[in-house]
């Protein structure tokens, strides 16, 4: 773990998902994938 440490975290990619309609959302879930929902909680 020594080098893995000196060497510092890996960048995060953080481009934004795709938009899925109810089909492909349906068909994620059936194949066993998981789906994260992250719209806000709060409408805007």
């Amino acid at each position: 773990m020594g080098p893995a440490n000196a060497a510092g975290p890996v960048l995060v990619d953080l481009t934004r998902p795709q938009c899925a309609d109810a089909v492909q959302i349906a068909d994620r879930l059936a194949a066993g994938e998981w789906v994260v929902e992250l719209r806000s909680r709060v409408p805007v």
